[in-house]
């Protein structure tokens, strides 16, 4: 279909279509309870190794910014590297890349790539956990 002025009323039916579509898609879902016991896993420390580690603010707006670089896609292919959050990350350092990282393993949201090469990809158990 063209983009034109002409084919405004063609394009009108079918986003409409595509947009009732998506509602009668989501009037099924009926249960929030599992996006909410995720989302309080998340949001609560973890100890592991005698180590603490805090749980994530969806409303910290540096959590936010990283889970915005998380999810863009980007990736999702070949993982990502402690240089790569840096670049979209750049208030972090190094090592605060690291603890970070090390935040989102313990809390199931990144595994280490495998083989075990220095990328880390975005867990996929855990990729319809609610973002910021």
């Amino acid at each position: 279909m063209k983009k034109t002025i002409y084919s405004l009323d063609p394009w009108r039916q079918l986003l409409l279509a595509a947009n009732r579509r998506y509602l009668e898609f989501i009037s099924t879902i009926e249960e929030d309870k599992a996006g909410t016991d995720k989302l309080n896993k998340i949001s609560q420390p973890v100890e592991e190794n005698d180590c603490n580690y805090r749980g994530f603010n969806f409303f910290d707006p540096q959590d936010e910014k990283l889970f915005e670089s998380l999810v863009s896609g980007e990736f999702n292919i070949s993982g990502f590297q402690n240089k790569d959050l840096r670049r979209r990350l750049s208030d972090r350092n190094s090592g605060q890349i690291s603890r970070t990282m090390k935040r989102l393993r313990v809390h199931g949201l990144i595994k280490k790539g495998w083989p075990p090469t220095s990328t880390t990809s975005p867990h996929s158990a855990n990729r319809s956990s609610p973002s910021a």
